[in-house]
């Protein structure tokens, strides 16, 4: 947008140069007095004619040329005036436009860019976390099987207890037990 009103500028103050210095010395503003107007000994005469025959006159009734003619043709530069700033603000409405949606365009690509890059940080967690949860289901099966394992044993150790246990003899359990009471009862003595 910068550069756009740097070349404006430029062409603006290319524009004042080129008036000044080569259009507005050769300009000149007219006003003519009415056609039946008297003419006085002294004024001037804006004369038409064609092959040596004088088709028409008119009085002057003022002259002004360079820039003091502008302030006199205000009339003439409203006319051009008004339809150039149409143009201009319907020129100037669109490149508005323009640049807004250019830059809205540029905004909504960083913001693009930014939820592309969060979304490929978030997919390298999401897969060091996947990752991180297949070794600790690894990690659990093989201590699943480890218990699985201790837990047969165990009852393999229960089950040859429970027949040790049974096979033992009944008198000696009765016996064993009758002994236990004895030395109970002579150490609570």
């Amino acid at each position: 947008m910068k550069i756009v009103r740097i070349l404006i500028a430029i062409v603006m103050f290319i524009l004042f140069c080129w008036l000044n210095w080569w259009v507005m010395p050769y300009l000149a503003i007219v006003r003519l007095d009415e056609k039946d107007a008297q003419i006085s000994k002294t004024c001037c005469l804006l004369i038409r004619q064609k092959d040596n025959d004088i088709l028409g006159l008119r009085i002057i009734k003022g002259l002004e040329y360079g820039w003091s003619g502008v302030p006199a043709a205000w009339p003439y530069m409203l006319a051009g005036v008004i339809p150039a700033l149409g143009i201009g603000y319907c020129v100037g409405e669109f490149a508005r436009r323009r640049f807004a949606i250019d830059a809205a365009s540029q905004e909504a690509i960083s913001i693009g860019k930014k939820c592309q890059a969060s979304a490929v940080l978030e997919y390298s967690k999401c897969d060091d976390l996947r990752e991180k949860l297949a070794q600790e289901s690894r990690q659990f099966e093989f201590e699943k099987e480890r218990f699985e394992k201790m837990r047969s044993e165990l009852q393999l150790e229960k089950m040859f207890f429970e027949k040790w246990i049974k096979s033992f003899e009944p008198g000696e359990l009765s016996k064993a037990k009758s002994t236990i009471n004895k030395l109970g009862k002579k150490f609570y003595k």
